[in-house]
């Protein structure tokens, strides 16, 4: 997808990006996450609420409104990069499914729109999401590939690409009454989908922890018969920063380090 759905502060440390100025000068910035360029390449299998992106910091412009990748540097980036890297690594019989380039890939997803029209069928979206699933396998040499691609001359905008895993709205996946549970829920999830070994130290994990009173939903209990205001008020229940400073304390000195020794920070 071009188009990405970081639009917003992640409160991340921000990053170089880097930029000729009108001079033709090099220069170099620090900006938020969200504003470098980017593009969203795919999601994880067996934990399809974690999206995986791809950031380009030497393709940062100054006088760039949004941050998503132009459609010159999009085509070069698929038909220079990407898919010879792909290719490369994967048999005949599966890259036969995969598009040949860029052009082949656009195509692709706005075929059954305009096939569509020629018809006069039902209305369909302009432009289909294509997926294509990539084995495992070979996904380390394909991205040592694309990192020594982004070095050729030519392609040297590209240098510096980096991936990057987000997930969010998580809760009503891996929530439970105790830590151990919570922390069990999610490690069933992530550790399917994600090698540990290739996380940076810097990947980090928001930890929330909620109060609901014990009863069940406005919307959906029976009319009480005594209709006493106790029983059918909503109610808000509020943290105090002291119990928040307290319950921060704790957190991190009894789950701050995990079994193996590697720091997971909250």
């Amino acid at each position: 997808m071009a188009v990405s759905d970081l639009r917003s502060d992640l409160h991340l440390d921000s990053r170089l990006a880097h930029y000729v100025g009108p001079h033709g000068h090099a220069h170099s910035v620090r900006r938020p996450l969200h504003q470098l360029p980017h593009y969203t390449f795919g999601r994880l299998m067996d934990f399809e609420d974690i999206s995986l992106y791809l950031f380009s910091p030497h393709l940062y412009r100054v006088e760039q409104k949004v941050s998503r990748l132009s459609d010159h540097d999009f085509r070069t980036w698929m038909d220079k990069i990407l898919i010879p890297a792909i290719y490369q690594y994967q048999d005949s019989s599966l890259v036969q499914h995969y598009p040949s380039s860029y052009d082949h890939a656009r195509y692709n997803s706005t075929a059954r729109g305009v096939e569509g029209r020629s018809q006069r069928t039902d209305a369909t979206p302009r432009q289909q999401l294509l997926f294509h699933f990539l084995p495992p396998d070979s996904l380390h040499a394909v991205w040592d590939t694309i990192l020594q691609a982004a070095e050729r001359p030519g392609l040297r905008h590209f240098r510096g690409v980096f991936l990057f895993c987000h997930g969010k709205n998580l809760k009503c996946l891996t929530k439970d009454p105790t830590w151990r549970n919570m922390t069990s829920r999610f490690d069933e999830y992530c550790t399917k989908a994600v090698v540990e070994g290739y996380m940076t130290s810097d990947a980090y994990i928001d930890v929330g922890k909620e109060l609901c009173p014990a009863r069940g939903s406005g919307v959906t209990c029976e009319e009480k018969t005594n209709n006493s205001e106790d029983e059918v008020a909503a109610k808000t229940l509020l943290w105090k920063r002291c119990c928040l400073d307290a319950y921060s304390e704790w957190m991190q000195a009894s789950h701050g380090k995990e079994a193996d020794g590697h720091q997971r920070t909250f």
